[in-house]
């Protein structure tokens, strides 16, 4: 009887999702008080060089710094929703994880695939980018499915 009350309160949040989801942050979320932010840092630069280095037209490369602005406000609450759905076991906000996935994923390959100037560092931080996308993906579908079996039980 009483093993049965203590796997009852297991909890189901997914370390793997959790961990994943803190080391987003730390590679694409802008954050003001760190300088922990890999992905926009970098990418901001190469904008900077393309500017300056290469025959950018200037309505281009607004466009594409606007689109990088863009995906930071759709990533950081993905992130956050996702870090918060995971530890309070939600699984409405584990959706909204999910389903802000496929914006950041138009924002991922328009970045490697429909710039006007592709570099490797481009591709490379983007690749990073969908990996942990695609890992996320994984562990949140694991975590929405758990989630949604506990409450059926409930």
């Amino acid at each position: 009887m009483r093993n049965e009350s203590i796997d009852d309160k297991r909890p189901l949040a997914s370390i793997p999702l959790q961990t994943l989801i803190y080391f987003d942050f730390v590679f694409s979320v802008p954050n003001i008080i760190q300088i922990k932010h890999i992905y926009f840092v970098l990418q901001l630069l190469i904008f900077i060089y393309k500017g300056y280095g290469l025959y950018y037209a200037s309505n281009l490369l607004s466009l594409d710094i606007f689109i990088l602005v863009l995906s930071a406000f759709i990533q950081y609450p993905r992130l956050e929703l996702g870090s918060i759905g995971n530890k309070t076991e939600s699984p409405n906000q584990i959706m909204w994880l999910l389903l802000l996935c496929f914006p950041m994923a138009f924002f991922f390959f328009y970045f490697m695939l429909l710039q006007t100037y592709v570099l490797l560092a481009e591709l490379v931080i983007n690749i990073i980018g969908l990996i942990f996308l695609a890992f996320e993906i994984a562990f949140s579908v694991f975590a929405f499915l758990s989630f949604k079996n506990y409450e059926k039980t409930q």
